[in-house]
């Protein structure tokens, strides 16, 4: 069976074969396992020790294992005594990413095959599966990390129970396990449980251990000793197995060696070494070179019932087999059997110590001489290949990645000729190339003897050097030909590399068959044979910097770059990563925008942040679409860095620019490159810069700084920054919406996932142009995941944010493309060759034709299992489509254009991948997509994902994507125009605005009649926010509506409120970029990126409210109305008004009509409103017990109105199935066009259709699908429009017709727009719908309204629903429908007492109900302007004239005063033992709550003293005295300790909104803030002395027990709130830690940390408190909070004077963590609520967390069964948002909560998401009994 899987589909045939295998003896094993006996598996070590002499370099021998297996762990220990241990390990210990752990099963022994010889390969790794000797090893050794992880761990899975490891020897029996550390358990447990494992000591380990001690005869040393890493959030760990000690001698340096190896330590016989030997291994010492020397070789074998003596002895053969091929000697130079040997292996020798010891082989008789040589020399990496063509492009590739060449070694012949494709494209791209030919000697020549070719110069002008060398003879002497060694790299590695041939004659014998030879050809290498340095060296002079500074061509280039105005770098492709670094530190020195090709090394793989910090335009190209905008782009100067650019639409735009005769002062246009080649397509660089590129980026750090450019060069920045950010919003939005897979979704898919450290190789043809315009940076994700497959890193983070520990990387990854002659061919190869050199995995993406080409490249791949995987994306799109995009496919007929330009292929390509036993993957949707990535990636061996597009359609996806970029950059153009209106006339630069106010008020809206969410309620409650943006000396005004509506919002109006402060706060001199008004995601990018608050933790309400108020002052800041803003179209449609009779001004509203008494007053009432003009009425059903009665209502209404009047049902998911079905039936006649949420269940959707076939709109669904809520909550991984996607793709077609969007249900205008041009793109109508808002908010929908009927009526989206579209469109009930389908559901006034001249909805048009963009725009600027009074006037009496005159456009609005607290800054003095603190507070309380007057002297909690309290007003209020608030049910204080380095100003924001309910205080900690302390005696800082002055000053500041206070403390402070925990617990109601811990256990590392904190302290005093601050933030913990857009101001409070009290080096000794009682054990005694606040990413303080909860819960709510790990529960609505264990009931004393997607600061870098966790605590304890 195996042999016929193999014949049929090759090595991928047998792999599949043997991962199905079970080892088919499970009973012998199990029988075998169960015996009982004391020990069941022991591992026996052996020692050889071998003698060496003469030299040895261990890094160097270090450096050969890795070559030769790079699968395995490589450790390395440099001892203090001279000796050093080494290994080359395949057994992973365990590694640890957060709290995920992996460990691995490794066990049993067999040598792999010969190479290439696949079939025997398995035959081998299928008798290693299966014997069952090996099972039982194996299964006791996996058995045993199972059991051992338990005890650590939870939840441990075995993610592979058994399959083969392949290291490049052998192969070994492998299993993979991983599971989720405890919160209580570390590192350090983590070790001890897993070593030492049964794979080298034994089982049972107690018994193993006792034999080995008293059986082994010599001491292991390091051997099967675990060996890593650790850091703050990963570790890794490795056993050191198959290893080896290397012993010093005072007397002799390392030497080479002469092997022999002997158990144990008894040594028998020696050799000698003569000559040349290996290289770089080990030296040329002469044959009486010194004493000799001693390593020490270890491997070991398992031992279990069964085991064969002699077998295990030649697997303790086999694993030492590693060390001993490298430390063999190789017969000396001088003993070489003929001359052809002799001057090859001089010639390899040579090569390697050049550095070119990779060396590409075709086989072949002519060059045996040669790939002898190269098989001889240990430290020649070979590679080899049937195929001369695929070679030589396999070895361009590797010196694309390594900057040095590949020796290609080939027979004669046309083997040479097919090297040249791969020398033109090495010559055209300057990489160097070195070409070893074998050749027949001379006198062969033109003589017509076989396979004789003219191979001299044959690669004619593209090599950079030739010589042909005459045949080995007696003559020559061998120095001759190190000679031209030396030469041939010197002229490949120059400038310009390129490449090299040496043509080789050779005469028989070409065997290595004796023949005599003169040793005088050795004559002059002594020195040579006896050293490891090359025969000729050669130096190249360097340029001094002051040399080049003072050039000519310099003092003509420095002012050229200074006098820029509007400067642009151009990065075009860069082949080396130090031109690379160079063009970085050029972007840094000159600070202009740098347009970036994909294969400049800054595109591909930068992240967020250094793209926007070095302007990084990723988008440029498609901004260029937009042809209008190029004189506004214009540069006066550029700079241009390296050769080839893929874009021509950049190098139009270049020449545009250079060439624009109407500009007196022309471009200039610099083209700086090492090469002295010709670089000027166009003929209009105006200064060549040659010199290498680090050369220029060290002169213009020196003399140009960035800071000298002036405004306008800024302004210029700001405007290509702000353009491309245009470009990447509109493209993000348009892939998102579009539902077939697209070549451009490709290429930005692996652009944003693309792991870190990986390369990327790019075809030619459509991939490497689609990577250039649509490469991004890299995604962001919170959560590194630990890879799941055996590789030499296996600790992984696939997500481009770096955890703890680990630094942003400023540039992209390696990146490559065959750009020099732009070929498809030997694209294939050239990428195998990539990833070779680089030794890392590489993504290649190509082309069908162009994989076809170069098919043979499968070869690379099938011989180099062991190189770095090469992941191949395949886009097949049936063809050469790149052909689809010329202006030929539209002149010629299909039948000719096809055959001889798209040449379709039809090849079965899966198959020619499986028959090369590379596995393959077949992507056909978008969904399928990135699951294949992330698997091909996670496999780490060879992979091809093919992935299937469409020629033509992928034609039309280019055309449509790149109409919509052109588009959003029209309109983001025209929002900068300051001329009229549809003219791009004269430009402004983006000039940023930023927020400089935001405060709102309350509303009510008095009640008419009920609303129809049923409240009772006699008015309407709302918050009207107003934001005022500032944009130099101009100010703009905007408003928004919050109004949460009780019953249909989750959030009320309180918490609505409170967030809506913290937004307020946090949205406070924030800027706001010109094009946040175009959505897209910015609104979204902007709240996360700038504000700092997550989008998704926000309200809906709140952040509906807020886009309002942005949206209506950007549109005042545009000057523009607000319709227009959102619009953003140059004029309106034709059909708006043609086609559909749609006001062309003005938005059309259906009437809601809900049910009354009887159905003929329901009846009335229909008819009352269509009489007023209504032409779509909306009847709520499902209020009556018996739906055939809502049913008979909307017959009878049909009957009234007639069939001009179009109806619609809500019925709020009020009926089970068999009463909509039975509404359905009945409802028939009255001709609905759709019913609202017919169904309680919506799993009962398409059952209702099925069955009655009434189209449905969905509301309720929709706003769950937002909010994750309902059925939704099981795919919150998905957006919200793949959600819907999901649930109308279940339903059926043409179930769903429309969508009710509610924007303050679903989270505001971005997201209703989004959801528009989702919804169009499925034939689907957005209706926007209004939650009874008053009628600034039904304005501003009637604005949003518009913008969704022009876009769901442009050409290019469907116009009707796919049910609509079925109807008769000749009838009047169809046209009227399809009006309908546009009416949106504002007319809620009338709930509301107002007056008629007021009313927004009034007769328009064709006398039908609408809402007037003209009166909506009136009253927003009426409703602007009331604000404006506000803020303008400071006479009161004028703003309230102002708002009655508005209250004509704001009927009936009742305005209250915000809620916002009073806030008092106080001193508070305190006397203890310790000495005198003057504290400093702060108070805040509800602004409606009294307070009287106390002053009292208080007793201290403990120790003598006194305390006083002294106040004064905060904000210009008038002083007031210390109070308690005067309620009959009082609340709990609040009181918030803060961190090191803060003051209580840090908890303001959050104070502030939990102010409007509870008193709170915020204390500056002794030693920080404006709190003084009198003695400055050590002891007055100490952490116990700290913690009672602060529980002195708590009781001064709240005296009496009455009051239930609520202790809140971060880090430092969280530290002293749990040890008044747990000594004053009776004076808390609850504590809550955020980021804190217990004390540390252990007097060791006590101490550890009070020594490291009092060197800390020592900085403070030595250097100043701002370095010691930029050195504090540099520590890994606070990686997420130096990304947060925050935190300059941050850096900023820290480092400032004006609050420091300069006692935060005496602080930070006397508070240290290490002289912190621990309290934990207290902690469990508490009677108060407890809570344990962490941010997600803050993995130590994450299982401190736990482990206290688990640890004071008598029993943890909420846990798994078998274990005491408590689950993880969602807290809110967000997709990334807060977790917490346990519950919040009194019930549990304490209970802990994880903020997602933070570190360690959570109040900084979440406060959104912490005031809701507070919140909730607040209410939860509030609800106690």
């Amino acid at each position: 069976m195996a042999k016929a899987e193999y014949q049929a589909n090759g090595q991928e045939g047998l792999d599949q074969l043997l991962a199905a295998l079970d080892g088919g003896f499970e009973g012998a094993g199990t029988a075998l396992l169960d015996e009982p006996s004391a020990l069941t598996k022991v591992v026996l070590a052996r020692r050889s020790d071998v003698k060496f002499s003469g030299k040895l370099d261990p890094l160097a021998l270090l450096h050969a294992l890795q070559e030769r297996d790079p699968r395995s762990y490589q450790i390395y220990l440099q001892l203090p005594d001279g000796m050093c241990f080494l290994g080359s390990t395949p057994e992973q210990l365990y590694a640890r990413s957060g709290s995920h752990v992996a460990s691995e099963a490794v066990a049993a022994t067999r040598p792999r095959g010969p190479a290439g010889d696949v079939e025997k390969d398995f035959w081998y790794a299928l008798d290693l599966l299966r014997c069952p000797k090996d099972h039982v090893e194996f299964t006791l050794v996996r058995d045993f990390v199972r059991d051992s992880l338990l005890e650590v761990c939870s939840q441990v899975k075995l993610d592979t129970e058994k399959s083969v490891l392949k290291q490049a020897a052998v192969q070994h029996l492998y299993g993979r396990l991983s599971g989720t550390l405890k919160s209580s358990a570390d590192d350090a447990q983590l070790l001890a449980a897993l070593h030492p494992t049964p794979a080298v000591c034994g089982r049972p380990r107690g018994a193993a251990k006792d034999l080995l001690a008293s059986q082994e005869i010599f001491d292991r040393g390091f051997y099967s000793g675990p060996f890593g890493w650790l850091s703050g959030c990963a570790a890794e760990f490795v056993v050191a197995i198959r290893s080896a000690l290397i012993h010093a001698d005072p007397q002799m340096p390392w030497g080479s060696l002469q092997t022999r190896h002997r158990e144990s330590s008894k040594a028998n016989g020696n050799g000698s070494n003569n000559g040349s030997n290996s290289g770089s291994v080990k030296g040329n010492g002469s044959a009486t070179a010194a004493a000799m020397h001693t390593i020490s070789l270890y491997a070991g074998v398992g031992i279990v019932k069964g085991s064969i003596p002699e077998a295990e002895w030649q697997e303790l053969e086999l694993k030492a087999r590693q060390f001993q091929v490298l430390l063999q000697p190789l017969p000396p130079l001088p003993a070489s059997p003929n001359i052809n040997l002799l001057s090859t292996r001089a010639l390899v020798e040579e090569l390697c110590r050049l550095g070119v010891n990779t060396f590409a082989v075709a086989p072949g008789s002519r060059s045996s001489a040669l790939t002898l040589a190269v098989a001889m020399h240990p430290r020649a990496r070979v590679m080899t290949c049937i195929d001369e063509r695929s070679l030589g492009f396999w070895a361009l590739g590797h010196a694309r990645a390594t900057g040095l060449p590949a020796a290609v070694i080939t027979s004669s012949g046309t083997a040479v000729a097919n090297l040249l494709p791969a020398v033109v494209e090495a010559s055209q791209s300057n990489i160097p190339m070195l070409l070893i030919t074998a050749d027949r000697p001379s006198e062969m020549r033109d003589t017509g003897a076989n396979q004789t070719i003219d191979q001299v110069k044959i690669f004619g002008g593209y090599t950079r050097w030739a010589i042909d060398v005459p045949p080995p003879d007696h003559v020559v002497p061998v120095r001759g030909l190190l000679t031209s060694a030396d030469a041939a790299v010197r002229f490949a590695t120059g400038t310009p590399a390129g490449p090299v041939h040496i043509n080789c004659q050779f005469r028989e014998p070409l065997a290595p068959a004796a023949a005599d030879w003169p040793h005088s050809l050795l004559k002059g290498m002594k020195q040579w044979l006896s050293s490891n340095a090359p025969f000729s060296s050669h130096i190249k002079q360097a340029s001094p910097s002051s040399m080049l500074a003072g050039s000519p061509g310099m003092t003509h280039l420095i002012p050229t770059l200074r006098s820029a105005e509007r400067g642009l770098l151009v990065v075009a492709e860069l082949t080396s990563p130090q031109d690379v670094m160079a063009a970085l530190n050029i972007s840094k020195a000159l600070g202009w925008p740098v347009v970036a090709d994909a294969l400049s090394g800054l595109r591909v793989g930068m992240t967020e942040a250094a793209s926007r910090e070095h302007v990084i335009l990723h988008h440029f190209d498609q901004v260029l679409l937009e042809k209008a905008a190029w004189p506004a782009l214009k540069p006066d100067v550029v700079l241009q860095l390296g050769n080839h650019l893929v874009s021509k639409r950049v190098m139009q735009f270049l020449e545009w620019s250079a060439l624009d005769e109407e500009d007196l002062a022309p471009m200039a246009w610099i083209h700086a490159d090492a090469s002295s080649k010709r670089l000027d397509e166009k003929y209009l660089v105006s200064q060549r810069v040659q010199m290498p590129l680090a050369h220029l980026a060290h002169l213009l750090s020196q003399d140009v700084s960035k800071d000298e450019f002036g405004h306008q060069a800024k302004q210029y920045r700001q405007l290509l920054d702000a353009l491309n950010d245009v470009a990447h919003h509109e493209i993000d939005a348009w892939l998102s919406h579009e539902q077939h897979l697209s070549e451009p979704f490709v290429a930005r898919s692996i652009s944003e996932q693309l792991p870190s450290g990986n390369g990327l190789f790019i075809g030619n043809s459509m991939p490497v142009r689609d990577m250039d315009m649509y490469a991004t940076w890299q995604r962001q994700c919170s959560n590194a995941q630990t890879s799941t497959s055996h590789a030499p890193a296996r600790v992984q983070n696939s997500s481009s944010k770096p955890c703890q520990g680990v630094l942003d990387v400023s540039v992209g990854v390696a990146v490559g493309s065959n750009r020099g002659a732009s070929g498809i061919d030997g694209v294939l190869s050239t990428a195998a060759g990539f990833a070779a050199g680089l030794k890392r995995p590489t993504t290649l993406v190509v082309g069908d034709v162009s994989f076809l080409h170069d098919i043979n490249g499968l070869n690379m791949l099938r011989t180099g299992d062991l190189q770095a995987a090469l992941t191949v994306v395949l886009v097949n799109n049936g063809g050469g489509g790149i052909f689809s995009f010329l202006p030929i496919a539209d002149s010629l007929p299909p039948d000719i254009f096809t055959p001889l330009w798209a040449t379709p292929q039809n090849v079965d390509l899966a198959g020619m991948c499986r028959a090369q036993g590379i596995a393959h993957q077949r992507v056909g949707s978008l969904e399928e997509l990135s699951p294949a990535l992330q698997s091909a990636w996670a496999l780490h061996r060879h992979s091809v994902v093919e992935v299937i597009t469409g020629r033509d359609s992928n034609v039309d996806q280019h055309r449509q994507l790149q109409a919509a970029v052109q588009q959003a950059v029209r309109h983001a153009m025209r929002l900068l125009t300051t001329s009229t209106p549809g003219s791009l006339g004269s430009t402004t630069c983006p000039c940023p605005m930023s927020v400089s106010s935001a405060t709102w008020q309350r509303y009510t809206l008095p009640l008419q009649k009920p609303l129809t969410t049923g409240t009772t309620a006699h008015g309407r409650h709302g918050l009207m926010l107003q934001l005022v943006l500032k944009q130099g000396n101009h100010c703009f005004h905007g408003v928004g509506e919050v109004a949460p509506l009780p019953g249909l919002h989750t959030e009320s109006i309180e918490q609505a409120e409170q967030q809506l402060s913290l937004v307020c706060h946090a949205v406070k001199g924030v800027e706001v970029p010109f094009a946040l008004s175009m959505m897209q995601g910015r609104i979204s990018s902007w709240i996360k990126h700038k504000v700092g608050l997550d989008p998704a933790n926000l309200y809906p309400s709140v952040r509906c409210g807020l886009e309002g108020a942005l949206l209506t002052t950007l549109a005042q800041a545009h000057n523009i109305p607000l319709a227009k803003l959102l619009h953003g179209q140059d004029a309106p449609l034709p059909s708006t008004s043609a086609h559909l009779a749609q006001p062309p001004d003005a938005v059309l509203v259906n009437g809601l009509l809900d049910w009354c008494d009887t159905i003929e007053a329901c009846t009335q009432e229909a008819l009352d409103m269509v009489a007023q003009g209504y032409s779509a009425l909306k009847i709520k059903v499902g209020r009556q017990e018996d739906p055939l009665r809502d049913a008979a209502v909307l017959v009878a209404v049909r009957q009234a109105v007639g069939p001009g009047v179009v109806l619609r049902a809500d019925a709020n998911r009020k009926w089970s199935l068999n009463q909509a079905v039975a509404f359905g039936h009945a409802v028939k006649a009255a001709g609905l066009q759709y019913i609202e949420e017919p169904v309680q269940d919506t799993r009962d959707l398409a059952a209702f259709f099925g069955q009655t076939h009434i189209p449905m709109a969905l509301d309720e669904t929709l706003d769950e699908a937002f909010s994750g809520q309902g059925l939704f909550r099981y795919s919150s991984a998905l957006g919200p429009e793949q959600r819907l996607q999901q649930q109308i793709a279940e339903l059926g077609h043409g179930a769903v017709v429309a969508l009710v969007a509610k924007p303050g249900m679903i989270g505001g205008f971005e997201r209703a727009m989004s959801l528009s041009h989702w919804a169009a793109s499925q034939g689907i109508k957005v209706i926007i719908s209004s939650a009874f808002e008053s009628s600034l908010g039904l304005a501003q929908y009637a604005c949003l309204s518009h913008a969704v009927n022009e876009l769901h009526l442009r050409p290019s989206q469907p116009s009707t629903s796919s049910v609509t579209r079925s109807q008769d469109k000749t009838s009047p009930v169809y046209m009227h429908c399809l009006t309908a389908l546009t009416a949106h559901g504002l007319a809620t006034e009338s709930w509301f007492k107002h007056s008629p001249e007021s009313d927004l909805v009034r007769l328009h048009g064709t006398e039908r109900l609408a809402i007037s963009l003209e009166t909506a725009h009136s009253v927003l600027s009426m409703a602007c302007s009331v604000y404006t009074a506000k803020s303008d006037s400071e006479n009161v009496s004028m703003y309230s004239h102002k708002l009655d005159d508005a209250q004509l456009r704001l009927p009936a609005i009742v305005f209250q005063p915000a809620s916002i607290p009073c806030h008092l800054s106080r001193h508070c003095a305190v006397k203890t033992s310790s000495g005198q603190y003057n504290f400093h507070f702060h108070e805040m309380h509800p602004a409606d709550s009294p307070f009287h007057t106390v002053l009292t002297d208080s007793q201290l909690p403990s120790g003598d003293g006194s305390a006083h309290a002294a106040s004064s007003a905060s904000d210009g209020q008038q002083q007031q005295q210390l109070g308690n608030p005067k309620s009959a049910v009082e609340k709990p204080v609040c009181v918030f300790l803060h961190g090191f380095l803060g003051s209580g100003d840090d908890w303001l924001p959050i104070m502030q909104s939990l102010a409007m309910t509870h008193q709170c205080f915020a204390l500056d900690l002794p030693g920080h803030g404006r709190s003084k302390v009198d003695s400055q005696g050590s002891e007055t800082f100490e952490f116990e002395a700290a913690a009672i002055a602060v529980m002195a000053a708590l009781t001064a500041i709240l005296p009496g027990s009455s009051r239930e206070v609520v202790l809140l403390g971060y880090s430092l402070g969280a530290r002293l709130a749990l040890y008044l925990s747990s000594h004053f617990g009776d004076r808390f109601k609850m504590v809550v830690s955020i980021s804190g811990s217990a004390g540390i256990a252990g007097a060791k590392e006590a101490s550890s940390r009070l020594n490291r904190d009092t060197a800390l302290a020592a900085t403070i005093d030595a250097e100043g408190l701002a370095a010691f601050v930029d050195s504090w933030y540099s520590q890994p913990m606070w990686s997420t909070l130096c990304r947060h857009p925050k935190f300059h101001i941050v850096l900023g409070q820290r480092q400032g004077a004006d609050i420091h009290s300069g006692g935060e080096a005496p602080a930070l000794r006397g508070m240290s963590s290490g002289s912190q009682p621990l309290v934990k054990d207290l902690l469990s005694k508490a009677t108060h609520r407890l809570a344990f606040i962490t941010g997600s990413e803050d993995i130590k303080f994450v299982r401190l967390a736990r482990h206290l909860a688990n640890s004071v819960n008598l029993k943890v709510l909420g846990t798994q069964s078998g274990t005491t790990e408590p689950d993880m529960h969602k807290l809110c609505q967000a997709s990334v948002t807060t977790n917490f264990v346990g519950n919040t009931t009194h019930a549990c004393t304490a209970c802990v909560f994880e903020v997602g997607e933070c570190g360690h600061a959570v109040h900084i870098e979440r406060p959104e998401a912490l005031l809701q966790v507070l919140m909730l605590l607040l209410s939860d304890l509030g609800n106690e009994v």
